[in-house]
């Protein structure tokens, strides 16, 4: 429990990205190898072509990068860097990487911060993507850069003999973020390389498919239950709905689940929640729920509306009751029920 004023503490808010698997064991190594005109692989190619691909916490799966980033609280920041390096002896190349597609929905992706920087010979100058300073969510960035980008410099282009560069993923995760305590997410990367002398620079074309990551649909937000708060007080576990609706009427699949809470305290010590950051189950389980797209926080005589953009299976953070639901003193009411919309499962649902 906390009061109005504090967050909850660092423990409780750990995130754990990379949460495919285990990734990696401590220590950098090199793990991969491109051949002429190939993706990544598990072992190290004989011919005339190979770039080293060396990094701490990765691992390779079915032909894939698998980025372990570890864990992080809110207000945190972090990088992980990949070295790409062509051994001596072999031609010049070009790079290219990928990344998988996010899962939908993806609650942590969605409120985590990315992006990425090359840096060619592994030094400080930096290209960054996006350009400038910008930041956009871990799931942007992986449904941006599933196209597919060159690493090696057009205006310089192919990585020699004896040459390297780094890849930088930097990422960061707002204060604010509470509500993807417990949350995981992860990131998959394709790499390829192609042999210099084969294609000239005016033909260079990228060779990844031009396709795009499937996105959250909610042609329908419909209203799935409403939680009535006992006593003025939620707890960090999870409820049964009090009452369901439309399609979801009379499904006892369905649950909240209360990430944080943020509490007021009254006269005589009680402790009234007026915030708390949420997410719904089905079947005990987060990823088989539907998306949420909207909450609605009742305090007072005030409803406050919260859409849920993208929709996902979690609020970012905590939703709060109006301070104008409680005209005597200005402060927030403490929460009396909270009303969750999601993504309709049925087609053509009347939201």
């Amino acid at each position: 429990m906390t009061d109005e004023s504090s967050l909850p503490t660092r423990r409780s808010l750990l995130a754990s990205i990379g949460g495919v698997g285990a990734f990696g064991a401590a220590g950098a190594k090199t793990l991969a190898s491109l051949s002429d005109e190939e993706g990544v692989s598990g072992d190290l190619q004989a011919g005339s072509v190979n770039v080293d691909v060396t990094c701490d916490g990765c691992n390779v799966k079915d032909g894939r990068l698998q980025l372990g980033l570890g864990s992080i609280s809110p207000g945190e920041s972090n990088s992980k860097t990949l070295q790409l390096s062509v051994p001596e002896g072999t031609n010049p190349v070009r790079l290219w990487f990928r990344t998988g597609c996010p899962p939908v929905p993806d609650p942590l992706g969605a409120a985590l911060e990315a992006r990425v920087a090359v840096r060619p010979n592994c030094d400080d100058a930096k290209r960054r993507y996006p350009l400038g300073d910008e930041w956009i969510s871990f799931s942007e960035l992986r449904r941006e850069f599933h196209g597919g980008i060159r690493l090696d410099d057009p205006d310089d282009p192919c990585l020699g003999a004896g040459e390297q560069l780094c890849l930088d993923v930097e990422y960061r995760l707002p204060e604010d973020a509470t509500g993807v305590v417990g949350a995981e997410t992860g990131l998959v990367l394709d790499f390829y390389a192609q042999q210099c002398r084969h294609v000239s620079e005016n033909d260079v074309e990228s060779p990844f498919p031009d396709e795009e990551c499937p996105a959250a649909e909610c042609p329908d937000c419909v209203k799935l239950g409403k939680l009535e708060v006992s006593d003025d007080q939620l707890s960090i576990r999870t409820y049964d709905f009090d009452e369901q609706y439309g399609e979801f009427e009379g499904d006892d699949a369905y649950e909240l689940e209360v990430f944080t809470v943020t509490n007021k305290e009254e006269e005589g010590n009680n402790q009234e929640t007026v915030c708390a950051s949420v997410g719904v189950l089905k079947d005990g389980s987060e990823s088989a729920a539907p998306p949420i797209c909207k909450v609605d926080v009742k305090g007072g005589d005030v409803t406050e509306t919260y859409d849920i953009d993208p929709p996902t299976t979690r609020t970012r953070g905590e939703v709060c009751s109006d301070p104008e639901g409680n005209n005597a003193s200005g402060k927030r009411p403490a929460i009396s029920n909270l009303t969750v919309y999601v993504c309709s499962e049925e087609v053509g649902a009347d939201g």
